[in-house]
């Protein structure tokens, strides 16, 4: 995993929450990044597993999609919380950094951050 891999999982699985379709230009506008390296990133995405593209270009998260987008963002939310009240990071500057720094780390190493979180109440 990394942060970039796991922004385009959560930007999916924040459109499509909303009951939406969700398209490669909704999720280019709300990363603020071209078409094209949406294109690249669902691509990677669909070999992982954790996305499909339809015909038409809609996209979603598979099963395991949702749940690493649910895992990670767990231990996204711990770490952002961390940062921010122990060190004082800005809550969108934490957001930003744990999500690379979670992105970064072994599954094994998120599994025990998100048990943790959940058994000490740190969840988002």
């Amino acid at each position: 995993m990394t942060g970039s891999v796991l922004n385009y999982i959560f930007a999916i699985e924040s459109l499509g929450r909303s009951g939406k379709e969700v398209r490669s230009v909704d999720v280019s506008q709300k990363l603020n990044v071209a078409r094209s390296s949406v294109s690249k990133a669902l691509d990677k995405l669909t070999d992982y597993g954790y996305a499909l593209r339809d015909e038409k270009g809609r996209i979603k998260l598979t099963s395991t999609g949702e749940r690493t987008a649910s895992e990670y963002a767990i231990a996204v939310g711990a770490i952002s919380k961390v940062l921010a009240e122990f060190f004082g990071l800005k809550a969108e500057r934490a957001y930003i950094e744990a999500v690379s720094a979670v992105g970064a780390m072994s599954e094994d190493t998120v599994k025990k951050i998100v048990s943790k979180s959940i058994g000490e109440g740190l969840c988002r």
